[in-house]
């Protein structure tokens, strides 16, 4: 699929180029009159090809701007693949490193917290009470 695009340009630029050379050869008398003007874009206004040239360049515009939304597109989609891969990877090698050490940076305290909840035990509503034994003991429904 690499190719495939620049075979599509390609083989549009050969039919462009044959179509215009084909075109010019047909086209003995238009040349001796453009031959008159210095200035291409007033021949081309003058012999009624401007509307031509202008045509042709939103053509290759547009064409140039799908292709443009093309490739951002697949880079975009390739950079999240490659990113996807990476993340994996570093988890893959490091995911027991960073649960140990957020184990050891946040356990103590969520257990302090847990035990200062146990010792004022009876300052505390029933039901909140009921609620705290509901999430430490998970047997408990």
């Amino acid at each position: 699929m690499k190719y495939g695009y620049i075979s599509i340009v390609v083989i549009i630029s050969l039919l462009f180029g044959i179509y215009g050379t084909a075109f010019l050869l047909s086209q003995g008398d238009l040349l001796e009159n453009i031959s008159e003007y210095k200035d291409s874009i007033h021949a081309a206004y003058s012999l009624g090809r401007l509307d031509l040239i202008t045509a042709l360049l939103a053509i290759i515009t547009v064409v140039l701007a799908l292709f443009g939304f093309i490739g951002y597109d697949r880079v975009r989609l390739k950079s999240e693949e490659t990113a996807q891969k990476a993340v994996e990877k570093y988890l893959e090698e490091n995911l027991e490193r960073i649960c140990t050490k957020w184990m050891f940076d946040n356990a103590p305290e969520i257990i302090s917290r847990w035990l200062n909840q146990i010792e004022n035990i009876e300052k505390i509503k029933e039901s909140v009470a009921d609620d705290i034994s509901m999430h430490v003991d998970p047997n408990n429904e």
